[in-house]
């Protein structure tokens, strides 16, 4: 590969996969855990709402009585709903991935939130991160534990149907509380403020008036097929965080203002994106060729609004989800030769784990594609690539370590000769 050239940018045609899960295996194990303070995890008893005392007779009875069918709140051990107690911000994302019901996205992206790690609802937050519901009060914090505010409450419903920042135009809050009013989410608050705290029974009242539109809207969007993006930055064209994948190349580039940067060509998620830097020379080859050729790591993007600012291996970058299954009892990351394979677990020589599973269908594959004895690229493949005698590189990046990897890099026990005079194995 060569720094400075212009990219060809449509150079490989290559297997698309259309999903990839969001560090989680199970949607129902995120919410296991939540604890008795999370608004939709202490389950009342048999009876539904109506077993809730504080709410018999009140308006808040049918809608919680909605959202509990739908499995989006529920009530209290001691058969209370306490419906004039503040709601949180990882409690209001907690309700709105419920809503929505959806385990799995299009993109691995780490919000890099520093004060989420641990926290009950940290791989909610992630989801909601990553269905591009929920933002940072600034871009390191979250701030789970702060009262969500009505507009932030309606914000967030309304991004979960769809509604964006550009598609709303106007400035917030007043973008959304109009297009809040003219829904009727807000159309059974009796007294409230846009940034006063919000209740959990007017949080009731207002998810009530469109669950079931929002679940409509990401059942629809699961089961429509997804055309090809343009090449360029896509999804990540505004993020801000660190993106977790596999840099191919970077090439110099004019920006959109005529000055000269840099252009990193970036796997992720079966996606391969053109992401440009601040300046000329924040990224070079040497950043994911060490020794100028590939080693086969995850690397971390360290993004702004879009734009790179820099490239780290992701075992550098203490991300709090991130475990490799394939590194020895040193913790030193290497390819393992698949000396079994079934059942969705993979037996490996030479690391620590001797033996791992992987999610079908969820866990994310990418293969090296070899010219010769020269590793040229990686390319994404499905799960069912994987074969004994391949050499495998395996990561668990959920935070509640389970030891099931949800990406793998590869290399085909056919190029197994190539990869060993290239000096990957």
């Amino acid at each position: 590969m060569v720094a400075c050239r212009l990219l060809s940018r449509n150079r490989k045609d290559w297997e698309k996969m259309k999903k990839i899960t969001i560090l989680l295996l199970v949607l129902a194990m995120v919410f296991a855990g939540l604890g008795a303070g999370a608004p939709a995890a202490a389950a009342a008893e048999a009876g539904g709402a109506t077993a809730l005392t504080d709410i018999q007779g009140t308006k808040y009875e049918a809608a919680v009585a909605g959202l509990m069918d739908m499995d989006i709140i529920s009530g209290y051990s001691d058969h209370t709903f306490r419906p004039d107690q503040p709601v949180t911000r990882a409690e209001m994302g907690s309700i709105v991935v419920r809503t929505i019901n959806r385990a799995e996205f299009d993109e691995l992206r780490d919000p890099a939130f520093t004060d989420t790690e641990n926290h009950w609802a940290e791989n909610v937050i992630v989801m909601a991160f990553n269905a591009e519901i929920i933002k940072g009060i600034t871009a390191e914090r979250f701030g789970p534990t702060l009262p969500v505010t009505y507009a932030q409450a309606a914000t967030m419903l309304l991004r979960a149907l769809g509604h964006t920042d550009e598609s709303l135009g106007g400035t917030w809050p007043d973008n959304y509380l109009a297009k809040a009013e003219e829904l009727g989410l807000t159309a059974s608050l009796d007294t409230w403020a846009s940034d006063a705290p919000a209740t959990r029974g007017d949080v009731a009242l207002m998810t009530v008036v469109k669950a079931e539109a929002i679940r409509d809207h990401w059942t629809e969007e699961d089961e429509t097929a997804e055309p090809d993006p343009e090449p360029g930055a896509g999804a990540l064209a505004d993020f801000s965080g660190r993106a977790i994948g596999l840099p191919l190349d970077v090439a110099s580039v004019l920006n959109a203002d005529g000055d000269a940067v840099d252009e990193v060509e970036f796997l992720m998620g079966g996606e391969t994106y053109h992401l440009e830097s601040g300046d000329l020379g924040d990224v070079t080859p040497a950043d994911f060729m060490p020794a100028g050729k590939y080693d086969g790591a995850l690397y971390a993007l360290r993004m702004n609004n879009g734009i790179v600012r820099d490239v780290q291996v992701a075992s550098t970058t203490n991300l709090n989800r991130y475990v490799e299954l394939t590194a020895d009892g040193a913790g030193t990351g290497a390819f393992r030769v698949i000396t079994d394979n079934s059942n969705q677990r993979l037996t490996v020589i030479g690391a620590a784990l001797t033996d791992f599973a992987f999610a079908k269908d969820m866990v994310k594959c990418y293969e090296a594609v070899f010219e010769g004895n020269m590793l040229d690229t990686f390319q994404s493949v499905s799960e069912s690539a994987v074969e004994t005698g391949d050499y495998v590189r395996a990561w668990d990046l959920d935070s509640d370590y389970a030891g099931v990897a949800v990406v793998m890099v590869l290399i085909d026990k056919d190029d197994v000769a190539a990869a060993t005079a290239y000096g990957i194995i």
